[in-house]
């Protein structure tokens, strides 16, 4: 007969696991650029201007890139300018939509060039919109984007911003320019970014049912144990 201790601490693993592998990544952090071929980026817009390979990326300026997600949904801000031209930028403003949480397995439909080796936990994100808004010599053009047409969705990890196994967030985008109410021609971007710093992320506490039972499992626990030793 199994003893009730065990199954005491084999529900109670069993639940604080379902409930961790539950529960998305929460917190804001600071965000830093990948490298693609020697060039430094967070935003890949390859038809903007194809002149050049290093004119299709695009940095966050210093320190004005910010990601944060409260787990239902994340939001993308700051300034990006082009590597090529300092005067040519956009004001950056992107919400994604919280999907699930699955492990970093390419194998099932994920990118990774860093750490990917199935052992840790991604949370997915879906674009629900985003505007690149012109300043300085591109002020007046006024791009939009949104979920291009491949499978992958937005992924939010180690090793996820599809560069390096460094903590971050990467998505495929198609964004169009708008001139009036009218969108131009669809093209394909990406963002890689990685996430550190000036942030904190956030364990999501267990929700009250869970904890509550977790506590009841304990003292069934701690009565048996007094019972036997009466």
């Amino acid at each position: 007969m199994i003893k009730l201790k065990t199954l005491v601490t084999a529900a109670a693993v069993t639940l604080m696991g379902a409930a961790a592998s539950a529960a998305p990544m929460t917190g804001t952090w600071g965000v830093d650029s990948v490298t693609t071929s020697g060039n430094d980026h967070a935003f890949w817009l390859p038809a903007f201007d194809p002149s050049t390979d290093a004119a299709r990326y695009w940095q966050f300026e210093g320190d004005s890139g910010e990601f944060t997600t409260d787990g239902v949904q994340a939001k993308l801000t700051g300034t990006i300018v082009r590597n090529t031209d300092a005067m040519q930028k956009f004001k950056v403003e992107a919400f994604f939509d919280y999907s699930s949480s699955i492990t970093n397995d390419p194998g099932i439909g994920l990118k990774c060039a860093g750490l990917c080796d199935g052992n840790s936990v991604w949370d997915l994100y879906d674009v629900t919109n985003g505007t690149l808004t012109g300043l300085g010599s591109i002020a007046g053009t006024n791009l939009e984007f949104e979920r291009h047409s491949g499978p992958e969705l937005g992924q939010l990890g180690f090793g996820a911003n599809d560069k390096n196994d460094l903590f971050g967030f990467s998505t495929w985008i198609t964004w169009y320019e708008v001139i009036g109410d009218i969108r131009g021609s669809a093209y394909n971007g990406d963002i890689n970014i990685s996430l550190t710093g000036n942030g904190t992320s956030t364990v999501v506490p267990l929700p009250a049912p869970v904890a509550l039972l977790l506590s009841g499992l304990v003292g069934m626990g701690f009565v048996a144990r007094r019972r036997r030793a009466a």
